[in-house]
C-alpha cells in the first residue's frame, strides 16, 4: 500500500499498518449493497459481515442498510457519548458544537439525546 498523495492521512494509515494497528484486507463483494447506498458505506457493511463486527457510520441510508443486514452500527455522536462514559472526554457538548461548526449536520433531537445520554 503506497497510499495516495491527495489523501493527507495516507502516511498515518501506512504507519498504523506497519505497526500492526490496522490490517489490510481484500475488498469483499459489496455490489448487492452498492446499488442502494454509497460505495463507501456498502463496502463497510460487507467488511463488517465478513469479519463479524460492527461499523461506524453516520449516513442514514447506510445505517438502515447495516441494521437490515444485522450489522451493529454506531455513529460519531454515539462514539462521543461512549468516550464521555469512559472518561476519555470531559464533555460531549463542546465536541458537538465543533462538529456543527464544521458543517456536520446534527438535529436538535440528536444533540438533546446525546447530552442526556452523557449526563450533560
Amino acid at each position: 500500500m503506497r497510499g495516495r498523495a491527495d489523501f493527507p492521512e495516507s502516511p498515518l494509515i501506512r504507519e498504523a499498518v506497519d505497526k500492526k494497528q490496522l490490517e489490510l484486507c481484500a475488498a469483499p463483494d459489496f455490489s448487492a449493497y452498492a446499488q442502494k447506498i454509497d460505495a463507501g458505506e456498502a463496502s463497510a457493511i460487507a467488511v463488517a459481515l465478513e469479519y463479524g463486527c460492527g461499523v461506524l457510520m453516520d449516513d442514514k441510508a447506510g445505517r438502515k442498510m447495516a441494521t437490515t443486514a444485522a450489522v451493529s452500527v454506531i455513529g460519531t455522536v454515539g462514539v462521543l457519548v461512549l468516550a464521555k462514559r469512559k472518561k476519555l472526554v470531559l464533555s460531549v457538548k463542546p465536541q458537538l458544537e465543533k462538529l456543527s461548526a464544521s458543517g456536520y449536520f446534527l438535529s436538535a433531537e440528536i444533540i438533546a439525546a446525546a447530552l442526556a445520554a452523557s449526563g450533560e
